[in-house]
């Protein structure tokens, strides 16, 4: 009887214990929050090695890219993440009993930023014109864009964003110092199903307008830091350079100056679609066709000509993308040699529309969206600080 006796309270103990999550190191409590995250290399590799992972200066040693964290209380918090060779990363957040707050930490090389190209950003010059069409029915004219200038070939990736983004808003730059509304996301994957697994080579989202414009005078400053050469800010407000695309800095951003600098800034509506249309300053890429591709129309509601038959090779877009953006420049170029100007995100451009003084234009389709929105002259327009997990933007500067 004793036995029995003595076995009864053994599983009743077992139960206790295990309700209360203390059985060995077990965890058991799911409702606490938690804290997890996958690092990777500057390289957008998946870290291979041991890193320490700090909250509040509580370290842990993982022995591979991803980390959990668990049984701590809500509350602020700063999260490092360490490894030989390699700059810290730091976070400071806050979160809230039962929240699940997943990161992604790209660790930089002690020894400065890779550069995605020797010149930091690899650009195409797109000729001026004296007259080109515009719209979908390619039935009026702008003399507007007789100059040349510099665009992007890429979107802004997540890998360059970052780069500009933690020098710009590091202590270190004192009063010259950066700060963002939006942190900016990697791309982006819409539907769990998705078979596409993201790297830093995506191209950043979720940044408003307020974020690219102050973050294209961080990428002018970045460029002099590097010594590629002697660039001055576009944006200023009261004649100081906007830093700043906070909420609280709204008034300044809105009412940007952009001045005529050789800095990097948005492009216009209008020199964005030159950009998409160029040929070879006589011929001119039709209005309701994807950037660079001749093959016909991408608008599905027009049936007086020949669709498309070669859109998937120039962009992509909800039929082909795997509800996910994609690596920059998988896709063909354009005429000019820019990629993506058709789907991947959608980009926002500087100017505002007629009648709307706190909304800006995007264009180019995305991602998410369908044929219809890829049309070189379609134009959409958001609040400057709105976000979206299909838009992102790319710079130009003036020649």
């Amino acid at each position: 009887m004793n036995v029995v006796k003595w076995r009864g309270c053994w599983i009743v103990l077992c139960v206790v214990l295990a309700l209360s999550g203390c059985m060995g190191n077990i965890e058991v409590d799911e409702k606490g929050p938690i804290i997890s995250g996958m690092v990777y290399d500057d390289e957008g590799h998946l870290f291979a090695g041991d890193v320490i992972v700090s909250l509040n200066g509580e370290s842990t040693i993982f022995s591979n890219s991803e980390f959990v964290l668990r049984g701590f209380a809500p509350g602020r918090k700063e999260l490092r993440v360490e490894a030989n060779g390699y700059k810290t990363y730091t976070k400071n957040f806050a979160i809230y009993a039962e929240e699940h707050l997943d990161f992604v930490v790209y660790l930089v090389k002690e020894n400065g930023y890779p550069l995605d190209s020797p010149s930091l950003i690899d650009e195409v010059l797109v000729p001026g014109a004296d007259r080109f069409p515009i719209g979908t029915k390619d039935d009026s004219y702008s003399s507007e864009v007789n100059y040349p200038f510099y665009m992007a070939k890429y979107e802004v990736t997540y890998k360059l964003w970052r780069q500009v983004y933690d020098w710009a808003t590091s202590e270190a730059r004192g009063t010259g110092r950066y700060y963002f509304q939006n942190v900016g996301s990697l791309g982006s994957v819409r539907v769990e199903s998705s078979p596409i697994i993201k790297n830093n080579l995506h191209p950043v989202t979720d940044v408003s307008w307020r974020d690219a414009i102050v973050w294209c005078n961080a990428l002018t400053e970045f460029y002099n830091y590097l010594g590629h050469g002697t660039l001055e800010c576009v944006y200023t407000y009261g004649g100081e350079v906007i830093r700043d695309s906070r909420d609280s800095n709204s008034l300044a951003c809105n009412r940007a100056v952009a001045g005529q600098t050789n800095g990097y800034r948005l492009p216009t509506s209008l020199e964005w679609e030159l950009a998409a249309r160029y040929q070879d300053g006589e011929e001119w890429t039709p209005g309701k066709h994807v950037s660079g591709d001749l093959s016909g129309h991408c608008d599905p509601y027009d049936f007086s000509s020949a669709f498309s038959w070669l859109i998937g090779d120039y962009a992509w877009y909800d039929e082909n993308s795997f509800s996910s953006t994609h690596p920059v420049g998988e896709k063909l170029p354009n005429h000019l040699g820019i990629y993506d100007m058709g789907g991947n995100v959608s980009e926002w451009c500087y100017d505002t529309p007629p009648n709307r003084s706190l909304d800006r234009f995007y264009r180019g389709g995305s991602f998410s969206l369908g044929t219809l929105h890829l049309q070189l002259a379609r134009t959409l327009e958001d609040w400057s600080s709105d976000i979206s997990a299909s838009r992102g933007f790319r710079p130009v500067r003036t020649k």
